[in-house]
C-alpha cells in the first residue's frame, strides 16, 4: 500500500508572487510615508533652528500638510497648521534643512553600499606585492621531474 501525503502539494501551497499593481501601490504608500516623516522632521528642526521652539505637529496632521505643501511649495509655512506657522522660516531655510536631512542618510547609505561592494569583491580590488606565504606553493627545494626550475637563491 502506497502512503498518501498528508498535505498534498498544490498550486495553492506554493509561495504566492505579488501582483504588480499591489507592489506598486505598496511602494507608493511607503514613499508617501517616508516623505511625510522627512517633511515632519524638516519642519520640526527648521522651527527649532529658525523659530526658537519646536512646532509640535501631530502625525495625524501630516496628510493634510502633504496636500497643502503640494499646492504652495513656494511658501512651506502656509502648509503647516496655524499654530506652527509663525515658527517656520521661509522657503530657502526650510528646504535647506530638508536637503540636509536627505543628504545625511543618503551619504551613509552610499558609503555602506560602497563598503559592501568592496568586501564582496575581496582582494580583486587592490593589487599588492606577493608575500612569502603567497609564493610558498611555487618554491621547491630540489628539482622535480616535469617541473621547470628557473633558479635558486641562497
Amino acid at each position: 500500500m502506497r502512503a498518501v501525503p498528508r498535505f498534498p502539494l498544490s498550486e495553492q501551497t506554493a509561495p504566492a508572487e505579488g501582483q504588480p499593481l499591489e507592489t506598486l501601490a505598496l511602494l507608493a504608500l511607503a514613499a508617501l510615508f517616508v516623505l511625510a516623516v522627512l517633511l515632519w522632521a524638516a519642519g520640526e528642526l527648521a522651527g527649532r533652528l529658525f523659530g526658537g521652539a519646536w512646532p509640535h505637529v501631530s502625525a495625524s496632521a501630516m496628510g493634510g500638510l502633504l496636500v497643502r505643501l503640494a499646492r504652495t511649495p513656494g511658501d512651506p509655512a502656509r502648509a503647516w497648521p496655524p499654530t506652527a506657522r509663525q515658527l517656520l522660516p521661509g522657503p530657502l531655510p526650510f528646504y535647506s534643512v530638508l536637503a540636509l536631512l536627505l543628504a545625511l542618510p543618503l551619504s551613509a547609505l552610499t558609503g555602506a553600499l560602497v563598503r559592501r561592494e568592496r568586501r564582496r569583491a575581496g582582494a580583486a580590488i587592490a593589487s599588492r606585492w606577493a608575500r612569502r606565504h603567497d609564493l610558498r606553493a611555487l618554491s621547491v627545494r630540489h628539482a622535480q621531474p616535469g617541473r621547470l626550475t628557473l633558479g635558486r637563491a641562497h
